[in-house]
């Protein structure tokens, strides 16, 4: 997935938070029983725009948070114990989703901005429906190397029954 992250002078910030699929850890019935922060099911690569300054807001973390896969509370007290990612443009951050992090306010007269790349292991399903944001003509075009990048020709899970059913009449 790709994103642009802008934050414009003045602009508020966010809270903290992890990122995708992460985010609903909480929920038993939408995560495998027993994941835990040896299976990384997400990374994150950060691409900076801008200068990332305090002044900017630029992103706060917690180093080591991502061993507990939660959201972080209030008593976790998050802002004391945060760091920043601070660079220049071009510098490119990698980082683990499920550290606890958030772009900060910026306090400046300029603009902070960022791409964002996640990376999922292919038996994630993603966060954005790629195919679906793309013509058609580019997904019928699109060669082997690139089919593959974007995930296009990678099965997702299905019903067992109906995968059976399928390889016994020869389809896949």
């Amino acid at each position: 997935m790709l994103a642009a992250n802008r934050i414009l002078p003045g602009g508020p910030g966010q809270e903290p938070h992890v990122d995708y699929p992460y985010w609903d850890l909480y929920k038993s019935d939408s995560h495998p029983y027993g994941l835990n922060s040896s299976c990384a099911v997400n990374a994150q690569a950060t691409i900076l725009l801008d200068p990332f300054t305090e002044a900017t807001g630029a992103t706060a973390y917690v180093p080591g948070s991502q061993k507990d896969l939660r959201y972080p509370t209030v008593e976790d007290d998050f802002y004391g114990k945060a760091e920043r990612m601070l660079g220049e443009p071009g510098d490119t951050v990698l980082f683990f989703g499920a550290i606890w992090h958030c772009a900060m306010p910026n306090r400046s007269d300029r603009d902070r901005g960022a791409v964002l790349i996640q990376y999922l292991p292919k038996w994630v399903k993603p966060l954005e429906n790629m195919p679906a944001a793309l013509p058609d003509d580019f997904i019928r075009e699109a060669g082997t190397d690139l089919r593959q990048l974007l995930g296009f020709d990678y099965p997702y899970p299905e019903d067992l029954d109906e995968a059976q059913a399928k390889n016994a009449e020869g389809r896949t």
